[in-house]
């Protein structure tokens, strides 16, 4: 879905103005969250590199020893991530996420983080990545999702969806029409298969506590569990 508009897609924050903000809060997040951790050197498995905004930020959080392994099967969105980065910490794999999760031991990672990723994945698939998630992290392993999280409330849903595709006129007034046609009807395929806060939660009960979200803006928000 991203291929054609990789090279356009750092112009994306213009509509979307808290998107930074919320890539730095995952990174934060799970710097808090894994000090302390008895490993020496902490994997983490980042779902979605896209152009590595989130990849840049974990590092930049994360302090010392640690190993980011970053998985995306857009060949364009992973070269972008490749030439920007620099940092023998992190390590670019281009493959499809449940494949790689699939091809990892139980209890291998200490934690796996994703940002607006999941949401694009049709529910019954993303609920196979979730089981899968499940297994290969540690005990007290910790997950994390920066995303866009549709409201349980549709009206409310309503409201967030129609400021957010009010914002993609700004991609008119930079002349660019085919960008705007492009979010426009991107955010409305997402809602055909819209992520909700409480598919979320479901998808996550069986086998994660401290179940949290937070940093809502307009459509997106941050889950936060930490395994069973």
């Amino acid at each position: 879905r991203f291929e054609a508009f990789a090279e356009q897609y750092n112009i994306f924050p213009l509509a979307v103005p808290h998107y930074e903000a919320l890539e730095t809060a995952v990174s934060n997040m799970l710097a808090e969250k894994l000090q302390g951790t008895s490993s020496r050197s902490p994997e983490i498995i980042e779902l979605g590199t896209g152009t590595g905004i989130t990849t840049e930020k974990l590092l930049q959080a994360m302090k010392g020893d640690i190993r980011v392994i970053s998985i995306d099967n857009e060949p364009k969105m992973t070269a972008q991530a490749r030439k920007k980065i620099i940092d023998s910490r992190a390590t670019f794999i281009e493959a499809d996420a449940f494949e790689y999760l699939k091809s990892l031991p139980d209890n291998h990672a200490e934690a796996i983080v994703s940002a607006f990723m999941l949401h694009n994945l049709e529910p019954q698939y993303r609920a196979r990545v979730i089981t899968e998630t499940s297994r290969v992290l540690k005990q007290n392993g910790i997950f994390i999702n920066g995303d866009k999280y549709a409201q349980d409330n549709p009206i409310d849903h309503l409201k967030d969806l129609s400021l957010q595709l009010k914002r993609f006129d700004v991609f008119l007034e930079k002349g660019s029409k085919e960008y705007w046609a492009y979010w426009f009807q991107h955010y409305l395929d997402d809602d055909r298969i819209k992520f909700t806060e409480s598919e979320q939660r479901k998808l996550l009960q069986p086998y994660f506590s401290d179940i949290t979200f937070s940093n809502r803006s307009v459509m997106e928000a941050i889950c936060t569990a930490k395994k069973k």
